[in-house]
C-alpha cells in the first residue's frame, strides 16, 4: 500500500526538466525538522540495487536506510519504472526508528536534489537538499570514427594496367634505361 502511495506521489510531483539525472552518488545533506527543532546536516549515499535504490542517510551518529523508486522526464511527461541512470525523480520509503517515513526528491538543472519528507503520525512535512560531493559532468559521446576506405590509384599505360591501394606504399621500380 505504501509503495502505491509513493508511486502516486511521484506521478503528481515530478518535473519536466531533465537536468543531469541519475540520483546515484554521495551527497551533503541539509534539512529542516518538521517539529521546529532546528536544522540538520549530514550525508546521504544512493546506490542502484537492481530495479530499486538503496538510500543511506547519516546524520550525527544516526544511520537511516531506505528503498527508492525512480522516474524520469520524457518530453513534457515522465515515466516511472525500474531505477535507471535517466532518473531525475526519486521517491523513498524508510524507517527512522521513530516510525515509517516517505520522501520525494527532484533534481534541478544545476544537479542539486530538493526534497520533502514526512514521518508516519506527523502532521507536518519537512524539506531537505542534497548537493553532490563530487560534481557531475555531462559527457557527450563522440560518434565512432570510421576509417576512410583506401583510395585507389588506377594507372593505365599502353603496356601496363594496374590498380593499387594507397593504404600501402607503391613499390619503387627502376627504369630499364638506368
Amino acid at each position: 500500500m505504501r509503495l502505491k502511495l509513493i508511486a502516486v506521489t511521484l506521478v503528481a510531483v515530478a518535473t519536466a526538466s531533465a537536468a543531469l539525472a541519475d540520483p546515484v552518488g554521495k551527497f551533503k545533506v541539509q534539512g529542516t525538522n518538521p517539529d521546529d527543532s532546528g536544522d540538520y546536516t549530514g550525508t546521504v549515499s544512493v546506490t542502484r540495487t537492481g530495479e530499486t535504490y538503496k538510500v543511506v542517510w547519516t546524520v550525527g551518529e544516526t544511520e537511516t536506510i531506505g528503498i527508492g523508486l525512480g522516474g524520469h522526464t520524457v518530453g513534457s511527461s515522465y515515466r516511472l519504472g525500474p531505477a535507471s541512470p535517466q532518473d531525475n525523480v526519486i521517491s523513498i520509503a524508510y524507517n527512522s526508528g521513530e516510525g515509517a517515513g516517505i520522501a520525494l526528491y527532484t533534481e534541478d538543472a544545476d544537479g542539486v536534489w530538493h526534497g520533502v519528507w514526512a514521518l508516519e503520525g506527523e502532521e507536518k512535512s519537512a524539506t531537505e537538499t542534497w548537493t553532490s560531493t563530487v560534481p557531475k559532468t555531462i559527457t557527450k559521446k563522440e560518434p565512432e570514427r570510421q576509417e576512410p576506405e583506401a583510395m585507389l590509384l588506377k594507372v593505365e599505360t599502353p603496356d601496363v594496367k594496374a590498380t593499387r591501394s594507397l593504404s600501402a606504399p607503391l613499390p619503387v621500380q627502376s627504369s630499364p634505361n638506368q
